[in-house]
């Protein structure tokens, strides 16, 4: 309804997380243990655009985002597009990758 919040990719973690900080970071020790349930998680820290046109403040891929502001710790899930094509042109590559030496 109200669209994903758009930016790009600060950081990644090269290993998972320890639950203590996980603690840390989330300021919560019942949340962080029930994420480190899940599995190991690798940290990614994320810059939002801003907008000051929306409620929140930020960019959005609907025209003015949710009627909210978000608040530091505001749980949500992500989405992280790392590579985006046209689907011709991977058509194009596997075609060139056949008669490729």
């Amino acid at each position: 309804q109200y669209g994903l919040l758009w930016g790009s990719v600060l950081s990644v973690n090269a290993r998972p997380s320890a639950l203590s900080d996980m603690q840390t970071t989330l300021g919560s020790d019942s949340y962080a243990q029930s994420l480190a349930s899940s599995g190991n998680l690798i940290e990614v820290r994320i810059h939002l655009l801003q907008d000051p046109e929306t409620v929140s403040g930020y960019k959005w891929t609907s025209t003015i985002g949710p009627p909210i502001t978000l608040q530091r710790g505001t749980i949500c899930t992500g989405l992280v597009l790392i590579d985006q094509r046209h689907p011709i042109e991977l058509v194009f590559s596997n075609i060139r990758d056949l008669f490729s030496d």
